[in-house]
Formats: C-alpha cells, structure tokens, sequence
C-alpha cells in the first residue's frame, strides 16, 4: 500500500513541472523585446522632433502677433499684432461706443452716447492675455495650447466699465421730462359748499434703477439697445377718508349759526358768514398720510369783532388841554371808554365753537385815557403850527353866542397822529345844553332860525387854520351864496359851511405828531381864531385866488309867508346879491423843496334875491297886498380877479402875483 502512494505522488510531480525552454530562445524573445522598445523611443523621438519643428515654424511665423483663432468679443485678431487687434476691436465696436443704450419711457426715446456713460471696453487687457496664449515657459503646454487653439479656438472676454456719476447724470437730465408731483385733491369753499378738486397721481424717475438696467444691457454688445426708463408711481397724500373727515368738520363749523351778546345788543353770524372765515390747510404728519385741518381764519375774525367793538364801545375821551404859553396845563381830564377786545373775543369764539357752544358773550373791558397831566409834554405840542382867523365885527348877539359855544367846544381838543378830525363830531348836538341859541342859518335856500345859526364862521375859521397848516382836507362844502362875514383874512370863497348830520369839514393830522386846537372869539374886536400848537413842519403855503363867471342877481323879489310874522309887517330876511365862481388853489412845497400836487378848492355862489318874509294874511295869489319898504341896493360882492389870480403869501396879507414875496410868513 505504501509503495503504490509514493508511486502515485512521483508520478503526479512530473506531470505538473513545466517544459523547460532552450537558453538561444530565451536570448532570442530579449533580442525581440528591445528592438521594439527601441523602435517606439525613436518614433516618440521623430514626433517630438517633427512637433518642435513645428512649434518652432508656428511660433516664427507668428512672432509679436496673436495666434490664430483667437477672438475677443467675438473679433477674431488671430494673426494681428497687438496694435492691429486693438484697432480692430475700436473700428468694430464704434457703431457701438456712439449709442450703446436707447433709454425709452412710453412713446418717447432718448439716444445715450458712450461718453455721456462714461463707457470704457478694456482692450488693451484683453489682447494682451490674448497674445499670451501659447507663450509660457513649458514649450510642451504651448504645444498643445495651440494645437487646442487651432482646433477649437479660444474666446477672450473684455471689461466694460461706465462712470457712474455720468451714467446717473445723463439719466438724471430726464427728470424734467418725467418727473410728474402727484397732485392731492384741494378744497374749496363756495358759500355753504365744500368742493372738492380732485388730486392725481404723480411719477419719479428711479436714476439708480435705470443705470442698473444699462449695465445689464451694455455686454450684449448691441448698439442702440432698448432699455426701458424706470420709475415710481407718487400717490397724493391726502385720502378719500381725510376727504370725508373735512367735509364733516366743515358742516359742523357752519352748521349753527353763532350768536355774538355785548350787553343788550345781539349779532348773529349765518352759515355763509361762517363759511367765510374758514381757513382750510393740509397738515403733514410724519410717518402718517396728510389730513385738512379746517379753522376759523383768526384774522378775519379778529376784524368783525373789531367792527362790532367800534359799534358797541364807549370811546375814552381825550383830556381838554390848555397851551398857556407852552406850560400845557390839563383842564379837563377826559373820560375813560369801554371796549370789546378783538383778540380776547377771537380766542373766546374760537373756543366755544370747538366745545359745541354757539352762544359767545363779548364783555367789553376798561379804556383807560392816555393822556394825563404827567405825559403831556411827550405828545410833541412845542410851537405854533398854524392859525385861522375870521371876522364877526356887527355880528347879531345870537350869532356872537353861537360862535362862542362852537368855540368853546373846540377849544383844547387834541389830535391824534393821523387822525382825521372831524367838525360835527366835535361840535356835537347843537342845541341849547351846549350853549347854542337859535339864530338865522341858511336852510332850503332860504334865512330862517335854526339852532347854531352862525356856526359856520367856527367852520370857516377852523378850514382857515387847516389850510394853512398843509393839512390834508377830506371834507369841505362852499357856502351856496356869497356872504360878507367872511372877505376879512379871506379871500372870498376861504370859507366852509356844516350842518349836523349833513356837510362836515374834515382833515387829516398828517404832521407825524399831536395837533393842540386852542379856539377863541374876542368879542371887543370881533376876530374869531384858531389856533393849531404842534411840531411845526416848515412847510411853504401859498395860496392863489380866482373870481369869475360874475353872473347879476335875480331882479324879482322873492316873498314868503310865516304866519309868526306879525300881520301888517314885512322882514327883508336876504339882500339880493350877484352869484360868483371861485377857485382857491393851495401849492404846497414840502422842507425838501419838493412840491405836493396843488389842492383846488371850488365854490359856486348862486345869484341870490331879496327874500321878503310877509304873514299870509297879507299876501294873495303870492304877492303882497301890503305897502312894502323902499327897494335897497344889492349887496355888495367882490368883482373878478385877474386871469392870472391873485396870490395869498400868509393868512392875512394879500398881493398880486407879480408882486408876491417868495417866501411865505405864515
């Protein structure tokens, strides 16, 4: 058993050993091996060789110049030198530099050049990594480099830059021609209407935005590409809900009308009175959209209760002042007055209408007098300004009364700065609790007794002094016929007739200071004068006078019946005289030399008849049955001045034109 195992095994060892081969076929399977190898290195030798050449031959032939297929921009500058290509991207790329962008906004378009961009294509870079292509140190990568290159090509991009502050410019230039403010809605009162003016929307050019849209346009490289302006639609501010909310203040504010008390007198504002006074504004809140605010105007109600103060105050009466040789002495301190205050009144109706309340109670508050004892030689009263006299020489005791108390109301009164005097006001009531007495006065044409009669020499007297004083005269009536009183410190026609509630003289106080008005009548030489004490402003008076149109009074007499005239008598009340045109011409010429526009004064005297008063019982079919006096002549009136007038230098001294002093003495 265990010699057929050892059988067995050395049999199975033979079997797998391999055949050994001879040593000559080994040496000849070497031999073969090498050959090969050495054939493959001289292949690789000759490629490498025969690609050297060729890199050699490419690389002379495109010396200082860019290899072929090689584009930027999607220029090919394969093959051009440096300046070549950088003239060829210019000359390719100019339709494009001269408009790049058309900006565009709804219908309209605006052309943008390069320059206006501030546009700058990066050429010199590009072509410089163009021309490095191929170039490095490892001859093997230029190899293949270009071997790529001539197969496939190589695209080089280039840098576009635009300036900003020229690219937000020239979009910013559209601004005008875009820009549109949104427009809020406006309101309007007409009478007790709120109306409504509808707002609008509004547009701004987005300068930032816009810009942004060109730089994304500008690498596609498309001259004159589309881009489209963009902007933001502007809203008004003010809502349909403020709207609704002023429409609803405003009926609230005139819905009711408001009632005004100043003691018993009532005064009630209706809607349309209160819807004048409205003011209507837009408020801004920040952070909040814009409302109306709807108010009481206060100015506009600061000057209706300024009217209804003026109608219902007690006015102060200033003191009576007495010049006695420039020591101002106070003889009648004056009365206090009571009077609403227009801005306390404001605010108290402002108030009560906020609060619902329509029922506004004015009280009017204490006027103290201004002027006293102690501030009476603050009020510029240092010299005499001016004075008017006029003559009463043989006037009848009732019209030496009369003029005594229009005097003495006079007398003392001051003027206000600016003032305008008035002569009624200041006389007041004529009748006896001032001192009057009834006398003749010119009434519907005719002489009859009035209370006053003869009052009108004060007026006259008082004109007299205003003239001379340059003052400005608003107010003055002639008298209707020619009365002789009055030719002394005239001339005919220097005279100023008044009636209460009818003709007034009126001036202004233009002097910049207070006017003292000293008055009185001299009964022993029958000269009436007033006197103006103020600050003197040397201004030059003169006065030329004209007479004409000399027309003869009526022949016929004229004969009225009273039955007070005693039965059997007759009064000759009015002598006949002749009817006159005057012109008074007032040149006043101002410290300064410069001379005012000339002040006329005009008076029409009418020709006037003898006036006989009869009782009727002695008349019939309007004649007399009685025996009448002797005819008496008529009364004597001036007769014509020269054409060239004749010229007044002061209030009492006369001259002819020619002959007149250049300075005034007044």
């Amino acid at each position: 058993m265990a010699t057929d195992r050892s059988s067995d095994m050395a049999s199975t060892q033979y079997k797998q050993r391999p055949p050994r081969r001879s040593v000559t076929e080994q040496r000849r399977r070497i031999r073969r091996r090498a050959q090969i190898m050495m054939n493959s290195v001289l292949v690789v030798l000759i490629l490498i060789a025969a690609s050297a050449v060729w890199f050699l031959s490419i690389e002379r032939r495109y010396q200082s110049r860019i290899y072929p297929n090689v584009t930027v921009l999607g220029v090919n500058v394969g093959g051009l030198s440096l300046s070549e290509a950088k003239q060829a991207l210019e000359d390719h790329f100019q339709t494009f530099y001269e408009t790049p962008i058309i900006l565009t906004f709804e219908d309209r378009s605006w052309g943008v050049t390069g320059e206006e961009l501030g546009l700058t294509i990066n050429f010199d870079a590009s072509l410089q990594q163009a021309y490095r292509i191929g170039r490095t140190r490892d001859m093997v990568l230029n190899i293949q480099t270009i071997q790529s290159v001539l197969q496939q090509g190589t695209e080089i991009p280039a840098s576009i830059v635009i300036d900003e502050r020229k690219a937000q410019a020239s979009v910013a230039r559209l601004a005008s021609v875009i820009d549109t403010p949104a427009v809020d809605p406006r309101l309007q009162t007409t009478g007790t209407s709120l109306w409504v003016m509808p707002g609008q929307n509004g547009r701004m050019l987005l300068v930032d935005e816009t810009v942004a849209r060109i730089r994304e346009a500008l690498p596609t490289l498309v001259a004159k590409q589309p881009v489209t302006v963009a902007t933001k639609s502007l809203v008004p501010r003010i809502t349909d809900q403020a709207i609704k909310d002023a429409q609803a203040r405003f009926y609230q504010l005139i819905g009711q009308p408001v009632v005004l008390k100043v003691g018993t007198k009532e005064y009630m504002w209706g809607s349309e009175e209160l819807a004048r006074m409205i003011d209507v504004a837009q408020v801004t809140t920040e952070g909040a959209t814009d409302r109306f605010e709807l108010s009481f105007n206060p100015y506009l109600l600061e000057r209706r209760i300024a009217a209804i103060a003026d109608e219902t105050a007690t006015m102060h009466v200033n003191p009576r002042l007495k010049w006695n040789n420039g020591n101002i002495v106070v003889t009648d301190p004056g009365k206090p007055g009571w009077r609403v205050n227009p801005y306390e009144g404001r605010d108290l109706v402002i108030a009560s209408v906020n609060q619902s309340n329509r029922m506004v109670t004015l009280i009017p508050r204490h006027v103290p007098v201004p002027i006293n004892q102690a501030n009476v030689n603050t009020l510029g009263l240092v010299a005499i300004v001016s004075e008017g006299k006029s003559d009463f020489t043989g006037s009848a005791p009732y019209r030496v009364t009369n003029i005594e108390a229009g005097l003495k109301q006079l007398d003392g009164i001051l003027i206000a700065p600016g003032e305008e005097f008035s002569f009624n006001n200041a006389i007041g009531e004529i009748d006896a609790a001032n001192g009057f007495v009834e006398g003749y006065a010119i009434i519907a044409n005719r002489t009859q007794l009035e209370f006053g009669g003869g009052i009108c020499q004060d007026s006259t007297t008082l004109f007299r002094a205003a003239f001379w004083a340059g003052l400005p005269i608003t107010e003055r009536w002639g008298h209707s016929f020619y009365i002789s009183w009055y030719d002394k410190y005239g001339p005919t026609g220097m005279d100023s007739t008044i009636f209460t509630g009818g003709p007034d003289l009126k001036f202004v106080n233009d002097t910049g200071n207070w006017i003292l008005i000293q008055a009185e009548a001299n009964v022993k030489t029958g000269v009436a004068s007033i006197k103006f004490y103020g600050t003197p402003t040397n201004r030059k008076v003169e006065l030329t006078h004209f007479i004409y149109d000399r027309a003869p009074a009526p022949t016929d007499p004229v004969y009225v019946a009273d039955e007070e005239q005693p039965a059997g008598t007759v009064k000759h009340s009015d002598r006949a005289r002749d009817g006159l045109s005057i012109e008074i011409r007032r040149t006043i010429t101002n410290p300064d030399g410069t001379v005012r526009p000339q002040d006329v004064f005009l008076t029409q005297f009418k020709p006037w008849p003898n006036i006989f008063v009869l009782n009727p019982q002695d008349m019939a079919d309007g004649k007399p049955v009685i025996e009448m006096p002797p005819p008496q002549p008529n009364l004597w009136t001036p007769g014509l001045t020269p054409s060239e007038g004749v010229r007044y230098i002061s209030p009492e001294t006369i001259a002819p034109v020619a002959e007149a002093p250049i300075r005034v003495t007044n």
